[in-house]
């Protein structure tokens, strides 16, 4: 009894001691540094908070995920700057993503299959290519590096995404937020590309609120597009598809103006076409035409910011320059861009940064002459890939592309053994995934897109989503290594 009141004592001891030295030590921080003792108190908070819901924090990261990825998609460049430098939105749900992976696990299944391996050797390349810079260009270093940076987001929702077994339940979302995001693709591309509105900015923000980019909003079209002809959204009443396509053709109408962002389209397009010929395509085609001809006949035309205007004429010199590569009307800035790669490749393949490229941090455009802002802004060649071979060199480029025909080549060999095993709805989700990976492939061959948050998260989450897909469905590899049914 004394030696249980001794051991009572002591512990009464320790927690004073604690409860007093708590307040002396924020009291004597925040004398010191106020600004960096409250954000340490926040981080400690938080990370209480989180050890003591560890083990719903999953569903909580999941939730948090999905409300960024609707902001990018809606808003897209002006939702990035949410929050304040270095730290926005997107940072922060990758801070709070790492956290929870490291409380909750879930990191070793993913290791039965070549995908997280080579996202993580990827990731180790790019490191490589990113630390020994950081003395020289600070943080552009890191700027420039989310482009394998946000290679996490893959690994963090493939991890949480298999743990709780909610693979299934990604459809059942986009299918509840995608017709929201088919009325507002065209409302969005009139009020930023018409500039009527003046549209607010959120604090200290040097964009407005809301950026609407075609090729963005081209890819998640695409997305969408599949989506709706594989017959994924189940329960919507058969009347809303034709109004659907009607405002998906009203978003297209905006975004196809740009010509990277129609190939997008269509690419994402042409694989559900190859792979699946007989979708309900009569209803899609029978609205495009339907509107194309009453554009027609009303000579119907809306002038944008810039040269072009959305017009049936508009799109047929388009699909022109498409076919015709000498038109010089819509040639644009095509050879500026491939005397720009040609130069990449000359000195990686056959030059001095063979090894790691030129680094991250670095300002390409100034450093290779191709500088066309007179700000500076630019600082990537209009093509993730030879971004992504200037900087990490020819191993880099290599790594990346063994990642994607890795990806790709198990999606598509995942949907024809789901055929043959007669399992239609993970057939359906594999081309899904497949057709919309292909989209955002190709728009980042043209344009600045997984360099920044609202393209770069989008494409790694949606690797992520595709690597827990086949991870999870039956007559899969993986699945038969662990003796799952």
């Amino acid at each position: 009894m004394v030696q249980l009141k001794k051991v009572q004592l002591k512990n009464w001891g320790g927690t004073l001691a604690v409860f007093l030295a708590v307040p002396l030590a924020v009291a004597f921080g925040i004398a010191r540094n106020p600004l960096l003792t409250t954000g340490a108190g926040i981080a400690a908070f938080g990370v209480l908070v989180g050890l003591l819901l560890a083990h719903r924090l999953p569903r909580i990261f999941l939730g948090v995920i999905t409300l960024l990825l609707t902001g990018y998609a809606f808003l897209g460049k002006g939702f990035a700057y949410l929050g304040d430098s270095p730290f926005f939105v997107g940072e922060l749900t990758l801070l709070v993503g790492s956290f929870t992976l490291l409380v909750a696990g879930g990191l070793g299944v993913l290791l039965e299959g070549p995908l997280a391996l080579l996202v993580g050797l990827f990731m180790l390349w790019g490191a490589t290519c990113t630390f020994p810079h950081f003395g020289t260009y600070g943080l552009d270093t890191l700027r420039d590096g989310v482009l394998w940076v946000y290679g996490a987001f893959a690994l963090i929702v493939a991890a949480l995404l298999y743990r709780t077994k909610s693979v299934q339940s990604v459809p059942r979302v986009f299918a509840h937020l995608l017709p929201w995001f088919l009325v507002w693709a065209p409302v969005a591309g009139l009020l930023y590309r018409a500039g009527t509105v003046a549209l607010p900015h959120l604090p200290g923000s040097p964009v407005p609120l809301l950026v609407y980019k075609s090729g963005d909003t081209a890819v998640h079209l695409a997305g969408a597009a599949v989506f709706i002809l594989l017959g994924l959204q189940k329960r919507w009443p058969w009347r809303w598809e034709w109004l659907t396509w009607v405002f998906w053709f009203a978003g297209f109408a905006i975004a196809g103006v740009g010509r990277a962002a129609a190939v997008s389209v269509l690419a994402g397009l042409g694989v559900l076409l190859v792979l699946r010929p007989k979708s309900p395509w009569p209803k899609f085609l029978g609205v495009g035409a339907a509107m194309a001809t009453l554009a027609l006949l009303c000579n119907f035309q809306i002038g944008l910011n810039g040269s072009r205007a959305v017009s049936v004429e508009q799109y047929v010199q388009n699909f022109q320059s498409l076919v015709d590569p000498s038109d010089e009307k819509l040639a644009g800035s095509k050879e500026w861009r491939q005397e720009w790669w040609q130069d990449i490749v000359h000195y990686t393949f056959e030059g001095r940064y063979f090894w790691t490229g030129k680094g991250f941090g670095i300002n390409l455009a100034d450093a290779d002459g191709y500088q066309v802002e007179n700000d500076g802004s630019l600082r990537h060649p209009h093509n993730g890939h030879m971004n992504i071979l200037a900087r990490s060199g020819v191993p880099g480029l290599a790594l990346w592309l063994l990642l994607q025909v890795t990806f790709g080549g198990s999606l598509l060999l995942a949907y024809f053994r789901s055929r043959h095993a007669g399992q239609e709805d993970w057939a359906k989700l594999n081309l899904w995934v497949l057709a919309y990976w292909t989209a955002f492939m190709v728009n980042a061959s043209f344009d600045v897109y997984l360099e920044g948050p609202q393209g770069g998260i989008w494409f790694w989450s949606l690797m992520g989503f595709g690597i827990a897909l086949l991870l999870a469905q039956p007559n899969q590899p993986a699945r038969a290594r662990r003796g799952r049914p």
